[in-house]
């Protein structure tokens, strides 16, 4: 018995060593943009080293973890094309597998953002021919990412899958190839959007749906934009509303779905809303700017 108490004692003295983790964001099947420097980071021990390995990189890169245990390291990036391998080694081992270089994007916005290919309740009723869009979107350079609609009053590391949203199911939060399995209920404008960017280009696109129906651009607006136009109504209710993560109060869903993707690094973002701000349609001009 003394021996059995030593050892449990032993184990809770033994510091809890964090493996090395990535937001959601960065996965395998990802498109990183080109020709450009982009940020790869996440949380491990304080202090620990952190090594990168890309099948395109001339050297492995490093980085220490820092007090908090957080690190990010500067990763170029090479012409459109791939696949390639990304190797994150520190305690644990993290591979990256079939990455794409080419062009990321964001879409956000409210329900005609949000709206699938296929009818999935009376809200959202499906686009048209969207059962023969389904079949005919095979577009393997073509990634899906879809970021769970979760409103925060504090600002986020990490997208979640958040609950089913007018039919449609919880978000996976995981990079997928675009695929009729894998697009039915994706954001329907950004599927076009990086479709038609795909056969313009011809380089691999990432689209990462972020949008949630029926919601204001405040909801949308950091809380120091919100101050900044002096909409003293929409900051008390920022700070001080229940902090549930399925109403779109303001600034609720920057925090909970866009801080999240802050340093990820993006050739541009698509806006799809407005109906939510027509009753204040005159304030519409200042918001969308500082939101911006």
């Amino acid at each position: 018995m003394i021996r059995l108490l030593t050892a449990i004692l032993m184990l809770l003295a033994t510091p809890c060593l964090a493996d090395v983790r990535l937001p959601k964001v960065l996965g395998s099947k990802m498109v990183l943009q080109r020709n450009s420097e982009v940020r790869i980071w996440g949380s491990a021990d304080a202090g620990e080293t952190i090594q990168l390995t890309g099948d395109w990189l001339d050297k492995p890169l490093a980085v220490n973890a820092d007090s908090n245990g957080q690190w990010e390291v500067r990763l170029p990036t090479r012409e459109a094309g791939g696949p390639h391998t990304l190797k994150i080694v520190g305690r644990n081992t993290i591979t990256l597998q079939d990455l794409l270089f080419g062009e990321v994007w964001i879409a956000s916005g409210q329900s005609n953002m949000e709206m699938p290919l296929v009818k999935v309740s009376d809200a959202y009723t499906g686009i048209q021919d969207g059962d023969q869009e389904v079949k005919t979107a095979n577009h393997p350079q073509i990634r899906l990412f879809q970021a769970g609609n979760v409103g925060s009053r504090k600002p986020l590391e990490d997208v979640a899958p958040g609950p089913e949203m007018y039919g449609i199911p919880p978000a996976r939060c995981e990079w997928m190839v675009c695929s009729p399995e894998t697009v039915p209920h994706f954001a329907s404008t950004a599927y076009f959007f990086a479709r038609e960017l795909h056969r313009q280009l011809q380089v691999p696109i990432g689209i990462i749906d972020a949008s949630w129906g029926g919601t204001p651009a405040e909801a949308w607006t950091p809380l120091a934009g919100l101050e900044r136009v002096g909409d003293k109504a929409a900051v008390e209710q920022a700070l001080n509303a229940p902090d549930q993560g399925n109403q779109p109060f303001p600034t609720r869903l920057y925090n909970g779905m866009i801080h999240p993707l802050r340093k990820l690094k993006i050739q541009g973002a698509i806006w799809y809303q407005g109906e939510g701000n027509t009753p204040r349609a005159d304030k519409y001009r200042e918001l969308f700017a500082t939101m911006i």
